[in-house]
């Protein structure tokens, strides 16, 4: 399952998966900051092979849910 990745990855991948206005809009943080929040994830998930393969499976997973 997923367990391995903490509640901060998991933030960050929803992070990385809504437009910067959702985002800012939902947590109230301006365009700047979910900027060089999307960027840090970016390196994350070329450095970190088990991040980006649990992103990849969360990912198809609300992609399989959003097809229901």
């Amino acid at each position: 399952m997923f367990w391995h990745i903490g509640v901060t990855d998991v933030l960050a991948l929803g992070i990385y998966l809504l437009n910067h206005g959702e985002i800012g809009k939902a947590f109230g943080v301006d365009y700047s900051t979910v900027s060089q929040n999307r960027r840090r994830l970016g390196l994350r998930l070329r450095e970190d092979c088990n991040l980006l393969e649990s992103f990849k499976r969360v990912s198809e997973k609300l992609i399989n849910l959003s097809n229901q």
